[in-house]
C-alpha cells in the first residue's frame, strides 16, 4: 500500500503541503467577520443580511458534503479538487463582484457551499489516502489547518482591505484559492499514479450508508458528533463577549482570543489525531471529553485572564479533536472503503451544532442577560457526548 515514505520525501512533503493548503482555503470561512462589516457598508445591506448570508453557506455546505462520498468515488480525487477548488474561488470572486443581495446568496452561500462542501471532504480524503495507517495523523494534519487557516488569512484579509476596499479583497482572496487548487492539482495527481490496494480486513466490512444508518453505533457517532461540537462552536462564537463579561477584559483583548482559538483549535486537531493513532479513537475522545468537561467548569469560575485562556485553549483543543478524530472512527465502525461516503452523513451532525450552540448561546444571553446558563447547556451537551462515547460497540 502506497504511503508518503515509499516515495521520494520531498515529494512527499509537497504532496502533505499542497493538500493542507486545501484545509487552509476550506478554514478560511471562519474570516468572514473581518469582510462582514465592511460588505455591508460597501454595498448599503444590513449586517444582519451579510451574517445571514455566511450561516446560510455553513448550514449548507454540510449537507452538500453528502453528496462528496458519490462523487469521490466515480471521480479521481485530483479532478474533484480542481472543479471544487475553482468553485470555491468563483464564490469568493463573486461575493467581490455582485452588488445584488440575491446574488450574494446564490453565488456565495449556495454556489460557495457546493464547492467548499465537496472540496472539505475530497481534500481529507487525499490526506488520509497518503497515510493510510496513520489516519488519525492525516486526520489532524487536513482539519489542524484548515482549524488555523482564520489565524493566517485574517490578518491578510485586513491588510488588503486597508489599502484598498472589500471587493478587492475578496477577489485577492479568490486568486490565492486558485492558486493553492491549481497546486494541490497537479500533486495529488502525481500521487494517483501510485497503485492503492485494499485489504482483506477493510473487506470483511464495508457498509454503505444506507447499512451505517442502520447499525446501531450509528445514532451514538451523529449524537457524539454533534453535541460534542456545541461547547466549541459556541465559544467560538462568543469568546470575546464572554471574556468581556467574565472578567472584564478590553475590546482589543477580547478580539485577540479569536487568533488564540485559532491556534488552539489547530494544535487540538494536530495532538489529538497523533494519539488516536496511539491509544485508540475512543479513548481519545474519553480524555477530550473529560478535560472539556473540566475546563468548561474553570470557565465559569473563571476570575482573571489566565484562568479565562486556560479554559478557552482545552474547550478549543477538544473541539478539534472532534474534526481529527471523528473521520478515523467512522472508517473503524463502519469500514474503509466506504468511509468517503459515510463520513460527510456523519458530519452532518456538524451543520446542526453549528446552528444549535451559537443561536443557543445568544438566545439564552438575551434572555438572561448573562452565558452563565449556556456554561450549563456546554456541560450536559459533553455528558452527553461521553456516554454516547461510552455506548458504542467494538466489532
Amino acid at each position: 500500500m502506497f504511503t508518503a515514505m515509499d516515495t521520494n520525501k520531498t515529494i512527499a512533503i509537497f504532496i502533505t503541503i499542497s493538500v493542507m493548503g486545501i484545509g487552509l482555503c476550506c478554514g478560511s470561512n471562519y474570516a468572514w467577520s473581518v469582510f462582514s462589516s465592511p460588505l455591508a457598508e460597501y454595498n448599503n445591506w444590513t449586517y444582519s443580511f451579510v451574517s445571514f448570508a455566511y450561516s446560510l453557506m455553513l448550514f449548507l455546505h454540510t449537507f452538500f458534503g453528502v453528496f462528496s462520498g458519490k462523487i469521490l468515488k466515480k471521480y479521481p480525487v485530483s479532478k474533484v479538487i480542481l472543479s471544487t477548488g475553482l468553485i470555491w474561488a468563483l464564490a469568493w470572486f463573486l461575493a467581490g463582484t455582485v452588488s445584488s443581495a440575491p446574488l450574494l446568496l446564490l453565488g456565495y452561500s449556495i454556489l460557495g457551499a457546493l464547492g467548499v462542501g465537496v472540496l472539505y471532504h475530497a481534500g481529507l480524503t487525499a490526506c488520509i489516502r497518503l497515510y493510510p495507517e496513520r489516519r488519525g495523523f492525516a486526520s489532524g494534519l487536513f482539519t489542524g489547518a484548515s482549524g488555523i487557516a482564520s489565524f493566517f488569512v485574517a490578518p491578510f484579509a485586513r491588510f488588503i482591505l486597508d489599502i484598498t476596499n472589500v471587493k478587492f479583497a475578496f477577489k485577492a482572496i479568490a486568486l490565492c484559492f486558485t492558486v493553492f487548487t491549481l497546486f494541490a492539482f497537479v500533486m495529488v495527481r502525481r500521487e494517483e499514479k501510485c497503485v492503492h490496494i485494499i485489504t482483506e480486513t477493510d473487506k470483511l466490512y464495508n457498509n454503505s450508508w444506507k447499512s451505517m444508518i442502520k447499525d446501531r453505533n450509528f445514532k451514538f457517532v451523529f449524537t457524539s458528533f454533534l453535541f460534542g461540537a456545541v461547547p466549541g462552536v459556541s465559544l467560538i462564537g462568543h469568546a470575546s463577549t464572554i471574556g468581556v463579561e467574565l472578567i472584564n477584559l478590553t475590546p482589543w483583548v477580547a478580539a485577540m482570543m479569536v487568533s488564540i482559538i485559532a491556534v488552539a483549535n489547530f494544535i487540538g486537531r494536530i495532538i489529538f489525531g497523533w494519539v488516536s493513532d496511539k491509544i485508540g479513537n475512543e479513548h481519545t475522545l474519553i480524555i477530550s471529553g473529560v478535560l472539556s468537561f473540566l475546563a468548561i467548569i474553570l470557565l465559569s469560575i473563571s476570575e482573571n485572564i489566565l484562568m479565562f485562556i486556560i479554559a478557552i485553549v482545552i474547550i478549543c483543543m477538544g473541539f478539534g479533536c472532534i474534526f481529527a478524530v471523528f473521520p478515523s472512527l467512522v472508517a473503524e465502525l463502519f469500514g474503509k472503503e466506504n468511509s468517503s461516503v459515510n463520513y460527510p452523513v456523519v458530519f452532518l451532525s456538524y451543520g446542526f451544532s453549528a446552528v444549535i450552540g451559537p443561536f443557543g448561546a445568544g438566545i439564552i444571553k438575551d434572555i438572561t442577560g448573562s452565558f452563565e446558563l449556556s456554561f450549563l447547556v456546554s456541560a450536559l451537551s459533553i455528558i452527553i457526548f461521553l456516554l454516547c462515547i461510552f455506548r458504542l460497540q467494538r466489532r
